[in-house]
């Protein structure tokens, strides 16, 4: 649990982020998991730009990351969660993610982001089950509460962790897709401590460069103004990028 008046003093403290492309219109959907994940989709663009979904062939599968930039030379995965709600690393998805970082095609040596955003409710399926999918679009603009940007080095230990005890992941094989579940706790405390998340896997913090910013007032998904929100953004610096690189080769 975040501790109280957290985020609106992050809002009082640090510098605006203002993107690219202010207004931004998604597909109507009645299933609500899937308008949830369009939604997060549309607004991770507006922030970093890049092509949605687009399809890879590497070694005989076929792969869609969330977002592809080729300009900037990355993938960017996007995840949402409900209040106090976990983070679920699936098993394929880490391997194929896996299998783009090692890859030289379509981009060689990509950066690998996972954009994980938390929204101010708990139970949301049951709250909208019989609503338009203007009310849940409304609903999300208002009540994003905040997002953290982590490299796949992170995540990919994060992930790994869940295979022994942590106090932040555990394995979850629930309706038979094996996972690594990423508490909530943890994702709270990727915003309120990111340095301390991050050697709580065994990394030095001085091999990264953590950033925080919040979203300008100005960015609108199908006519309803997203309501700032603050963002914790964590690179791998370009040294430790390339020796954690080769490590994986291993």
């Amino acid at each position: 649990m975040l501790k109280k008046g957290l985020l609106e003093t992050m809002m009082s403290q640090v510098e605006v982020f203002t993107p690219k492309y202010a207004r931004v219109i998604i597909p109507p959907s009645k299933d609500i998991i899937h308008l949830i994940r369009l939604f997060y989709q549309g607004l991770n663009q507006t922030i970093f730009s890049g092509d949605l979904e687009s399809q890879i062939e590497l070694n005989g599968a076929t792969i869609q990351p969330d977002t592809t930039d080729y300009k900037r030379q990355r993938y960017i995965e996007v995840k949402a969660a409900g209040h106090t709600r976990r983070v679920m690393l699936k098993d394929r998805e880490i391997f194929t993610r896996l299998e783009l970082q090692l890859s030289s095609s379509p981009i060689p040596n990509p950066r690998i982001y996972y954009s994980l955003y938390r929204y101010g409710m708990k139970g949301i399926l049951g709250k909208f089950r019989d609503s338009h999918s203007e009310e849940v679009t409304q609903f999300l603009a208002e009540n994003t509460k905040f997002m953290v940007g982590l490299p796949f080095s992170v995540i990919l230990q994060v992930y790994l962790a869940g295979y022994e005890p942590h106090e932040f992941v555990s394995r979850k094989y629930g309706r038979g897709v094996p996972a690594t579940h990423f508490s909530s706790s943890l994702f709270d405390l990727f915003l309120s401590s990111p340095e301390q998340a991050i050697t709580s896997f065994g990394f030095n913090p001085e091999d990264f460069i953590i950033k925080k910013k919040k979203l300008a007032d100005r960015v609108s998904l199908n006519g309803f103004n997203v309501n700032p929100f603050p963002l914790v953004l964590i690179k791998d610096t370009d040294e430790f990028h390339q020796a954690w690189i080769e490590t994986i080769k291993k």
